[in-house]
């Protein structure tokens, strides 16, 4: 789609299509996945490709049919964006999206979730954009309110109520282009605090959490923050990589999520029905599925869950589990019961 004469089809698109948070819309729901928003003046053809609405028509609006067909004022949060910017990003969201639901191997998915979380934190910062400031300057009232001075004359405010963090660094500008968690660590930011408005080429951030006043750059750049996000990432990768090397409080955890199974070898193999506890328990036959279940839990090195509907008989495997292992420390600790903290 071509828009002539317009240095920025994506201001165009908002000013002439977005009400507020409001669109009218015709032929909404209609099969095909195709729709019209509509201007005063124009229309805009919309019609879905895979995961994204593309606009693919802008032409002026026939009046004349306008009390022909239904039209829909729908609300909601409306963002045009530059499709060859956000292509590669709607596809490596569908590729990870795919190895989400594929109901793969546990790590495969694992990764990719941490990629998708990425994507979209990465994606959050880009699309609310960076502003770059000259000064910084800061009054206490009931809250530390910072002040700005913004360069440049084409300003967007930042979602109200959003965290804001500053830093001094100029790889942010390259944030688009981030793959790796460390990166967002390199930035060095800050946090600032809430967005609170823009006035005359100055952005108002408010800070209600600290007592004392921050020591910020008196130069650099307003962003979206992600702090909280590399934190998250930083943590799901370190707990990955625990696992795999075996770092982890059960070094044999990996292998259990991932395949089921543990592969360290036994010395040993206790028999689940011994004649001590045919004598605690008198009277009591243990079915197949309930003898298994006790043979499971006292010959796993890590982990053993046992699942079963109610009346199956779960507490009281609970009972012959324990007093196998009862059984099992005072044969090899000359007859002493073991003690618990």
């Amino acid at each position: 789609m071509r828009i002539r004469d317009k240095e920025n089809p994506i201001a165009y698109l908002d000013n002439a299509f977005k009400y507020g948070d409001r669109v009218f819309v015709r032929g909404y729901g209609r099969k095909g996945a195709s729709f019209t928003i509509l201007s005063a003046d124009k229309t805009l053809n919309v019609r879905q490709v895979g995961n994204e609405y593309i606009a693919t028509k802008l032409v002026r609006y026939d009046k004349s049919r306008a009390d022909m067909e239904a039209v829909f004022i729908l609300k909601g949060d409306l963002s045009f964006v530059d499709s060859s910017r956000s292509a590669f990003v709607s596809g490596e969201v569908a590729q990870k999206m795919e190895v989400i639901t594929s109901g793969g191997e546990y790590f495969d998915i694992w990764d990719a979730y941490n990629d998708l979380d990425r994507i979209f934190a990465f994606r959050q910062a880009t699309e609310n954009g960076v502003l770059k400031y000259s000064t910084c300057t800061s009054v206490l009232t009931d809250a530390f309110e910072y002040c700005f001075t913004i360069e440049g004359d084409d300003i967007e405010a930042f979602p109200e109520g959003t965290q804001i963090d500053c830093t001094d660094n100029d790889d942010i500008l390259k944030i688009d282009t981030f793959t790796k968690v460390d990166q967002l660590g390199d930035l060095r930011s800050t946090s600032v605090g809430v967005f609170d408005r823009i006035e005359n080429g100055k952005c108002y951030i408010i800070d209600r959490e600290y007592d004392s006043k921050k020591n910020l750059p008196s130069q650099g750049y307003l962003f979206v923050s992600v702090v909280g996000d590399a934190v998250r990432l930083s943590r799901r990768e370190k707990a990955k990589a625990d696992i795999i090397t075996k770092q982890s409080p059960i070094n044999n955890l990996a292998m259990i999520i991932d395949k089921g199974v543990g592969t360290d070898l036994q010395s040993r193999h206790e028999a689940p029905i011994t004649g001590m506890l045919s004598r605690k328990f008198e009277g009591r036959e243990f079915n197949e599925d309930q003898r298994k279940a006790i043979e499971v839990a006292i010959n796993t090195p890590d982990i053993a869950l046992i699942l079963g509907p109610p009346g199956t008989g779960k507490t009281t495997v609970i009972k012959a589990i324990i007093a196998r292992f009862e059984e099992y420390y005072k044969k090899h600790n000359d007859r002493m019961f073991p003690k618990f903290w």
